[in-house]
């Protein structure tokens, strides 16, 4: 349930009645103080809400989803970070040695050997490799090199 249903219920608004928006509008002035400044982001009813435009969502393809245990990991990012840092935030994430044997060279701990990392559909190689900027929002896809037929 969304935050502003979350409000809704606490303070016993109808959702469907328009009229209630105002109110609505107060409550959640009353939990801006709690979050800062911004209403991108706010906690309130022990429920963070994150926008698109702060996380990197990464979809896992083949046997790296399967290893991961979900196809997508939805990634914090409030600023921008290179590849090399997703991907050892991915590791942290996962926590799973499978995984990691398949994502990484253990001889390197370079992923490029194994997987095609996208960002936003094009190869992280034809920008800065590694070193590469994702800004949050950019969707990373990360494809197994070596795979069934």
């Amino acid at each position: 349930m969304g935050c502003k249903a979350l409000i809704f219920q606490k303070h016993n608004l109808d959702i469907k009645n328009s009229s209630n928006l105002g109110r609505l509008n107060g409550c959640l002035k009353d939990h801006e103080s709690v979050a800062g400044v911004t209403w991108k982001r706010f906690s309130c009813l022990n429920e963070t809400v994150t926008t698109p435009s702060q996380v990197v969502p990464v979809k896992l393809i083949g046997v790296l989803g399967s290893a991961a245990g979900n196809r997508e990991i939805v990634l914090p990012a409030p600023n921008a970070l290179a590849v090399q840092e997703l991907i050892s935030m991915l590791l942290k994430t996962v926590g799973n040695k499978f995984f990691r044997d398949l994502l990484v060279d253990a001889g390197t701990e370079d992923p490029r050997s194994n997987v095609i990392i996208l960002l936003n559909d094009q190869d992280c190689n034809i920008f800065d490799g590694l070193k590469t900027q994702i800004e949050p929002g950019t969707r990373v896809t990360i494809i197994p090199v070596a795979h069934g037929g």
